[in-house]
């Protein structure tokens, strides 16, 4: 606090960033934030893209810990557009995050909603496995806030195709995180691949396979593969459809489980 004032535009994201990543170990980080959060709307213009994205997804971890941080986020929301051209995948994908977890309670963070979903196309390929499922989550959840933003089917075909060709060399978090949530992201936007779809169930052909999978993954392949068969007449998944209720049966979730991870994570 008493250093603050003559800090450059990357040591107060530094120290934002930190202080949400160590709320829960050293709580006394929090007694900064307010001090920090105070210089952020006039050196906000100056920050360069993963500055802006750092302090905005930092804002999202500590909105309920330090509500000071939401003060902040109008200033940062503000340069997002005009720098978003220059953003590589993780800022893409950490500004999504914070829009869906930040727009109840700031809604302007809606405005940058276009500017980041217009970047997408072109930097989908560039994207890790975690950053584009954390990308289409934030996504499908925040689309009927903003209805007129466009483009998003395109994008959600274009991830189902590329997680398709990287699903044989998916392995650790990269497969048992990010394969529910880009399946569970295309069901919740009505995108139909059927070869993923069919890869998939080929890979967690079994209870041992499917085992590795957390408690969400579990869940969020039973609710898309049943909704795909609103799709699917030939119910040509049938015999995966049934192994995945065995398991969530076997994990103690019910069907009102299965059904509320429409909500997301």
């Amino acid at each position: 606090p008493t250093k603050v004032k003559g800090m450059k535009p990357q040591e107060l994201s530094n120290c934002l960033w930190a202080s949400g990543q160590l709320k829960a170990v050293v709580p006394e980080v929090l007694q900064a934030v307010p001090a920090i959060v105070a210089q952020i709307p006039d050196k906000a213009p100056d920050m360069i893209p993963q500055e802006l994205s750092n302090c905005l997804f930092a804002c999202a971890q500590l909105k309920d810990e330090a509500p000071e941080v939401l003060e902040a986020v109008p200033a940062i929301v503000m340069q997002i557009p005009k720098k978003a051209q220059k953003m590589v995948p993780q800022d893409l994908s950490n500004n999504l995050l914070a829009c869906a977890q930040l727009n109840d309670d700031v809604p302007e963070v809606l405005d940058m909603l276009p500017a980041i979903v217009g970047e997408i196309p072109a930097k989908l390929q560039g994207m890790k496995p975690q950053e584009m499922s954390n990308s289409l989550e934030a996504l499908v959840l925040l689309r009927d806030s903003v209805p007129e933003v466009g483009g998003v089917d395109d994008i959600l075909s274009s991830a189902a195709e590329r997680l398709n060709t990287l699903l044989p060399n998916l392995r650790g978090k990269d497969f048992s995180f990010t394969v529910p949530v880009v399946i569970w992201a295309c069901a919740k936007g009505g995108v139909y691949d059927g070869e993923l779809l069919g890869s998939v169930a080929r890979r967690l052909s079994s209870r041992t396979k499917l085992s590795a999978l957390p408690g969400f993954g579990i869940c969020a392949l039973s609710w898309s593969y049943q909704d795909y068969q609103v799709l699917d007449s030939d119910d040509d998944f049938e015999d995966f459809k049934a192994l995945l209720m065995s398991e969530t049966e076997k994990r103690g979730f019910s069907e009102a489980d299965v059904q509320s991870c429409q909500r997301g994570r």
